[in-house]
């Protein structure tokens, strides 16, 4: 599989900082499926002496919530091999905002551990940062209309789990990183239109739709990825 290469350029004001080791903890298959071949096809995780970059990705189930993934990855850092061995890495949890109810309330568990999450939510589905990689998002969208538009983009009958499972459909919305790029620029700019109000996600959470924090974390792998490749 040949590789892509980023090229990132300067006038994009792309955040030009390390990922270094990340372990990631996912809501869904979806989060999953979308990092599982987003590493692979950038062959992330290869060898490299010029490069500390290290990604692992856990996930629950197809099933679970914010909550849900915040209850795991607790659960999973208690245990002493896991700790150990995750020690030096940064933690994300990756979730959408539909689900509980409570949604502030997970939000502030997530911030009150002594983990340090990061987090990469997005509201009010991960899709809304998949759309972005093809248009820009900057009105509230229903689920129903978001994957009517993520099947008319990936020429599909229907988004559903099936659909969402499908490399070859992965590929289609990651692009040769034009569409990754395109996306970061997109939520950057979502970003700056809610002034401020991202600051503090506990208080204004539910008026933060559409909201995606997922650039924050790609933008600097493939700032990563673009260095290796200058390099090798």
């Amino acid at each position: 599989m040949a590789r892509l290469r980023p090229n990132l350029n300067r006038e994009a004001n792309f955040d030009k900082s390390y990922i270094g080791k990340a372990l990631i903890f996912c809501e869904g298959t979806t989060e999953y499926n979308y990092l599982e071949y987003f590493t692979k096809i950038f062959n992330i995780n290869e060898k490299s002496k010029y490069t500390n970059i290290d990604i692992e990705v856990e996930v629950k189930d197809v099933n679970g919530n914010a909550m849900h993934v915040y209850k795991y990855a607790e659960e999973f850092l208690e245990d002493e091999e896991n700790a150990k061995k995750y020690k030096d890495f940064d933690k994300y949890l990756i979730f959408d905002c539909d689900d509980p109810k409570n949604i502030e309330d997970v939000i502030q568990k997530m911030l009150d551990s002594e983990h340090r999450y990061k987090l990469l939510l997005t509201n009010l589905l991960f899709e809304v940062w998949l759309l972005m990689h093809f248009e820009v998002v900057d009105i509230k969208l229903g689920k129903r209309v978001i994957y009517k538009k993520m099947a008319d983009y990936l020429g599909c009958l229907e988004y559903n789990s099936k659909e969402k499972a499908n490399e070859g459909n992965i590929r289609k919305i990651i692009g040769d990183s034009k569409n990754v790029k395109n996306a970061i620029i997109n939520a950057k700019n979502l970003e700056r239109e809610h002034n401020g109000k991202c600051d503090e996600l506990v208080k204004n959470i539910k008026t933060l739709n559409p909201y995606t924090k997922m650039h924050s974390f790609i933008e600097k792998v493939l700032f990563e990825i673009d260095a290796m490749n200058q390099m090798n």
